[in-house]
């Protein structure tokens, strides 16, 4: 059977011999240094010019919105285009990293980041990657989940525990390197590592938006311009089964534990 697809979010020697030619690299390279927490997290933080505030994504919550919404505030103008690009004026990702680790690990700006109950993230990670199948990373995935037994004409509940089947394995070889949009949201946070000043929850997401603005003496009228719109998962019509939540509750135990879920 294949090896479920892992993240490489680690050092490697492809990634050292382009280093030489290409700074993307040597960034990832020097980010492969720090401690493993920084590793998952700074690729996937954004800060504001102002550097008051500092967010890490945690994908399949909302990361898109957020970030549209604080380059607004830095910028004062809407942002067009993938948002998410590394290089961007927007400081944000593998070309800010020092910036950002500067900003993690001190106490002037406002860390926050934000969950979702593992259940509808679970779903909605299924539903982008393996029935709309309109994440870029989908073809990866599904060439590895076919040795799984996946197939595109199956019954959607043979497929979703599949799909579990293949969180487990993938968390079994490492779950640092479980692909980031189901990796357990405590590792996507480095949470133990991170000290965050708030973590606020989706399905809470406007009201504790203006907590964190609060926190950070921003004016909380900017979080009114939010817009929930950008890459949102439509609603499933699918639901998991008592034994597939069973299934969910003990491959994110620590997340229904760290994030009062239960």
């Amino acid at each position: 059977m294949l090896n479920p697809v892992l993240e490489a979010e680690f050092g490697a020697s492809k990634e050292v011999l382009l280093s030489y030619f290409l700074p993307r690299y040597q960034h990832k390279v020097n980010i492969s240094k720090l401690e493993k927490d920084f590793q998952i997290v700074l690729p996937y933080t954004a800060s504001t010019t102002d550097k008051k505030l500092v967010f890490v994504k945690n994908s399949k919550v909302a990361c898109t919105s957020i970030a549209h919404l604080l380059y607004e505030y830095s910028y004062n103008k809407k942002f067009q285009g993938n948002i998410h690009r590394d290089g961007l004026n927007f400081h944000h990702g593998i070309y800010w990293w020092q910036e950002n680790h500067q900003l993690l690990t001190s106490s002037n700006a406002t860390i926050f980041s934000v969950v979702r109950d593992p259940k509808a993230r679970c779903l909605s990670a299924f539903k982008n990657f393996f029935i709309d199948q309109n994440n870029k990373s989908a073809k990866k995935h599904l060439k590895s989940m076919a040795e799984f037994g996946y197939h595109v004409n199956s019954k959607i509940e043979k497929n979703f525990d599949i799909f579990l089947d293949y969180i487990e394995a993938s968390n079994q070889i490492d779950p640092y390197r479980v692909d980031r949009h189901w990796r357990a949201q405590h590792i996507n946070l480095g949470i133990g590592t991170i000290d965050y000043s708030y973590i606020g929850k989706i399905e809470n997401l406007l009201a504790d938006m203006k907590v964190v603005f609060k926190l950070a003496g921003i004016d909380a009228s900017w979080v009114e311009q939010l817009n929930k719109k950008h890459n949102s998962t439509q609603k499933n019509d699918f639901d998991v089964s008592s034994q597939q939540l069973a299934r969910i509750k003990l491959l994110y135990k620590k997340d229904y534990e760290f994030f009062n879920y239960e």
